[in-house]
């Protein structure tokens, strides 16, 4: 209500303000018309005159006597009369227009005073609005700059993240105080390779088995393919298929150190003799293989396949006393 107050009186100010405009112009023209009417007269006068003068009169009057009769005189004075009026007419109502206007300028409307004071108001307030809008704006551009540095510290979070759980994966492998956990977490590696090793040499050996590390105590099962493919424990093997297992085994084990010392030399100490006649073909024939890669086979045994199959050989003989006699070959 107060706005449409203020905005009511802002029109009638702004009418007043252009009658009083209109006056001032209306004084201003007829002042000007006044002055240009008085001027033209004036000169008229005095070029008559001048011209009266010439003619040997001494003034308008003497020759008004000499040349008009009475009724042209009475003509000629009744129309100074009504120009003289009109004159005055116009000069009275210029006096008026110029009081009215006198009395435009020293007197204030009632409510001028409350008008001006609202415009002077809402000027204050819409220059307080634009200084808050400054301020908003400069907020709305600090916000935009902080959400850019969060962007990048996001990101930067993000690469640490993707570092820590590198790190933390790390850790869950070495990181106890005492090493345990970098300890058991290298011999499962190494024993994964040596498993991989051993089965290359188990399935020369015989193709119905793997061997299989446990999920904990760094155990080991046996798959059997024959049985689909379940799980075993190695104390459920016969002596001859124990035997071989633990053969391959060795023979993985020479090949995992071999990595950083060739091993040319190898002997395997019993065990020939619980293996049934077929195992012990198939066990040899490895071992001939092996053997020719270049590694040296020495096996310790009493079996006399081996004897025959061996043709060089190293043999001990038992004598008296608690003493034997090694053999060299010939």
């Amino acid at each position: 209500q107060l706005e449409e107050d203020a905005k009511k009186k802002a029109t009638t100010y702004q009418t007043r303000s252009t009658d009083l405009a209109l006056i001032t112009k209306t004084v201003e023209i007829l002042e000007k018309q006044k002055n240009e009417k008085k001027g033209f007269y004036e000169g008229l006068y005095q070029n008559l005159l001048s011209k009266i003068q010439k003619e040997g009169f001494e003034d308008e009057k003497s020759l008004k006597i000499s040349i008009l009769d009475s009724t042209t005189e009475k003509s000629y004075q009744d129309e100074k009369e009504f120009l003289e009026n009109v004159y005055q007419e116009k000069t009275t109502i210029l006096d008026s227009k110029k009081l009215e206007l006198t009395a435009i300028q020293t007197t204030e409307l009632p409510e001028m005073k409350e008008i001006k004071e609202q415009i002077a108001f809402w000027e204050n307030n819409l220059s307080q609005k634009h200084k808050e809008l400054g301020q908003i704006e400069e907020q709305i551009h600090q916000n935009e700059l902080f959400v850019v540095k969060y962007q990048e510290k996001q990101n930067e979070i993000e690469e640490k993240k993707e570092h820590f759980s590198y790190l933390e994966k790390l850790n869950k492998v070495v990181g106890s105080a005492d090493g345990k956990v970098f300890v058991k977490f290298a011999q499962e590696f190494t024993l994964e390779n040596l498993v991989r090793l051993a089965n290359k040499h188990l399935q020369q050996f015989n193709k119905r088995y793997l061997i299989k590390t446990t999920q904990k105590d760094l155990g080991l099962d046996i798959l059997d393919k024959d049985q689909a493919e379940i799980r075993r424990p190695t104390e459920s093997l016969s002596g001859g298929e124990r035997f071989l297992v633990s053969l391959a085994l060795a023979l993985g084990l020479s090949d995992l150190a071999s990595k950083n010392i060739r091993i040319k030399t190898l002997f395997i100490d019993e065990g020939f003799g619980s293996l049934d006649q077929h195992t012990l073909e198939t066990a040899l024939e490895a071992l001939d293989n092996l053997q020719n890669t270049g590694k040296s086979i020495g096996i310790i045994s009493h079996v006399e396949l081996i004897k025959e199959r061996i043709k060089l050989q190293i043999r001990v003989e038992k004598r008296g006393g608690g003493r034997s006699h090694l053999l060299l070959p010939q």
